[in-house]
């Protein structure tokens, strides 16, 4: 059981409330399920939780994963990559390309779980600067999403896309 700390008193949330998320929504591989579970969080307790939530999947887009190192692991891993993206088939492929692992291996689930240690990590640090006062958003998204939206964007010509992803990860340039 998680406690939250609200405006108007504590509440209490299960820990299974957020077990869906786990391989990015039940396997589907969509958003990392420590960005899910974390934004969360961050959406009950920031006034302005988009611009924390972008802070944080900025972040995880562009920081070597994972960071944290238990002392007493059940798997030995040393292998850490950077994904560029949100998704967790991006971040979960990313790491096995670059550690030479199984998708289904003790190490990459061991991976996940430290990754889910360091998203929570960051999520805190954040929130403890909302609380301070001294949260200052740095993240700006990638320059992709902006020469696709100038012709993809709402109003735009073909006004079909709306997103802060890398556009060039999945997609390719056709200007």
């Amino acid at each position: 059981m998680i406690q939250v700390i609200l405006s108007n008193g504590p509440r209490a949330a299960p820990l299974e409330l957020a077990e869906y998320g786990k391989g990015g929504l039940v396997g589907w591989g969509t958003l990392c399920g420590a960005l899910n579970g974390a934004s969360a969080v961050i959406s009950l307790v920031a006034k302005d939780y988009p611009k924390v939530i972008d802070e944080l999947t900025g972040w995880y887009n562009q920081t070597a994963l994972p960071i944290y190192k238990p002392s007493n692991p059940e798997t030995e891993i040393s292998t850490t990559s950077i994904s560029g993206s949100p998704l967790c088939h991006v971040s979960v492929t990313e790491w096995c390309n670059a550690s030479g692992f199984d998708v289904k291996s003790p190490e990459r689930i061991e991976r996940c779980r430290r990754l889910a240690a360091d998203v929570a990590a960051r999520a805190v640090e954040l929130l403890n600067q909302v609380v301070a006062g001294t949260f200052a958003p740095t993240w700006t998204a990638p320059g992709s999403v902006g020469e696709c939206l100038a012709c993809h964007g709402t109003g735009k010509a073909v006004g079909n896309v709306f997103g802060k992803m890398d556009c060039f990860m999945c997609h390719e340039r056709h200007m």
